[in-house]
């Protein structure tokens, strides 16, 4: 079977699509011919591909933001594919990803677009390696019964999606990197240390339940971790075929379990690969005891980037866990001693949360000596507890928009601390230090897209 997976349209700041190279590699060992399309830059190229590689099956990852590009994508490859096929019949579509779980306002407009179009859709829940697979094999074999985590999108009501299938064996077959050109990405995504960067997950899921965050959902509240040698050995592929020099740690929890971070850095200190590698995905700053400190500088580690989300009462008693600003401000004294940047997230508007509690937040996020920072507008995010039921105390920025769109005062608040912040000698330091030629616009568009109020996601 011919499979094309499309990556639609993204921010300025494009991310390798990394959960469709990890279903193309399970695809490929299955047999089938996979083709990867990153409509990013390659949309003007769609029809002539669709026409020539003639796809069975077109896979599309979604967001909840990007369900409303799926029609029009949709009818641009039936189009193609008659031009190409004549009278045969058109490929179906499955969609996988974030978006399958947590569809959002557009997720069922799409689903009915589609069955308008009278096309076959499907949609997966939890891991798409092995419910791709199934659902090719069961495809091809004219099987009515479709597989576990697996729904057929009908009228527009697919939702709530069927129980997320998630991998027991998460180490094989890894990611194929060759689906999509790496760099192409490089000065596209966050910031590097080095170029040319590429993503790497070592674990799934997240054994936490982070009212905010849709991993306990997506991941059904378990921590899978992948070996540290299968990780080890993805790394050096990554350093040896494709000439990899950061690598992006995009685990939801990758600090889970100490012994095994330490295992890894360990094994990658021996291994002397000649890359670094960040965690920017929001550690938790419980899960950094020195032993880990230490074993991640061994490792090769630059940057670890903290998920503080808010420190004043009011954002302590809506995370329900404590912070404490002296706490957190050792915390990134002693990954400056160890060589390490230090980052951090934090949200404004947290439910419960008014502008002046917020404005504590920022004050002692410009106190903390943090070398990044990044500051959000909270809003409950569809598939999070908060969204289902926010708690007692308000919704925070959430509840407190005004007519003009922007969350009353929280938006300005973001403004200036991003300008307070980011004009600090530090932070100025911290971000040449990463600028290169292809990342200045990126750089410069951020810039533009916060000082002009529009939301720069955390």
């Amino acid at each position: 079977m011919n499979i094309m997976l499309v990556s639609l349209r993204g921010p300025r700041e494009k991310a390798f699509p990394l959960g469709l190279a990890h279903v193309a590699a399970s695809l490929r060992r299955a047999g089938h011919g996979v083709l990867g399309l990153d409509l990013s830059f390659d949309a003007a190229r769609l029809p002539g591909v669709v026409a020539d590689f003639r796809p069975d099956l077109v896979g599309v990852t979604v967001r909840c933001d990007t369900w409303a590009e799926v029609p029009g994508v949709a009818r641009a490859v039936i189009d193609a594919a008659a031009a190409g096929r004549g009278a045969g019949a058109a490929p179906a579509f499955v969609f996988g990803g974030p978006g399958a779980l947590t569809p959002g306002p557009d997720g069922p407009a799409a689903a009915a677009a589609l069955a308008g179009l009278g096309v076959s859709a499907y949609l997966v829940a939890g891991d798409g390696e092995a419910a791709a697979v199934e659902l090719a094999r069961a495809l091809e074999a004219g099987e009515t019964a479709l597989p576990a985590g697996v729904a057929a999108l009908g009228d527009g009501q697919p939702w709530p999606a069927p129980a997320p299938q998630l991998l027991v064996d998460v180490d094989h077959p890894g990611a194929d990197y060759t689906l999509f050109p790496l760099r192409r990405y490089s000065g596209r995504g966050t910031l590097s240390r080095r170029h040319p960067y590429a993503p790497l997950v070592t674990s799934r899921g997240c054994a936490h339940d982070c009212p905010f965050c849709t991993a306990p959902r997506l991941g059904g509240g378990r921590w899978r971790p992948r070996s540290p040698s299968a990780v080890v050995e993805e790394m050096g592929l990554l350093a040896q075929r494709f000439g990899v020099r950061d690598v992006h740690i995009e685990d939801d929890d990758f600090l889970h379990d100490p012994d095994r971070v330490e295992e890894l850095c360990d094994r990658l200190a021996r291994r002397s690969l000649d890359l670094v590698f960040e965690c920017m995905n929001g550690a938790r700053p419980d899960h950094l005891p020195g032993r880990v400190i230490r074993a991640l500088r061994r490792g090769g580690c630059a940057t670890v980037t903290l998920g503080i989300e808010g420190l004043n009462p009011a954002a302590e008693r809506a995370l329900g866990r404590p912070l404490d600003e002296r706490e957190v401000r050792a915390l990134v004294s002693a990954l400056h001693a160890a060589g390490l940047s230090a980052g951090g997230y934090f949200m404004l508007g947290l439910p419960g949360e008014g502008l002046d509690e917020a404005r504590q937040t920022v004050r002692a996020a410009l106190r903390l000596d943090l070398d990044l920072a990044q500051f959000s507008l909270f809003r409950p995010l569809p598939g999070s507890a908060w969204e289902a039921a926010p708690p007692a105390g308000g919704a925070g920025v959430a509840g407190a928009t005004g007519a003009d769109g922007h969350a009353n005062g929280f938006d300005r608040l973001r403004r200036s601390a991003f300008l307070r912040f980011y004009l600090r000698p530090r932070a100025l330091r911290a971000v040449a230090s990463r600028l290169s030629r292809p990342t200045v616009d990126v750089v410069l568009a951020r810039i533009f897209s916060v000082l002009g109020g529009a939301e720069d996601g955390h």
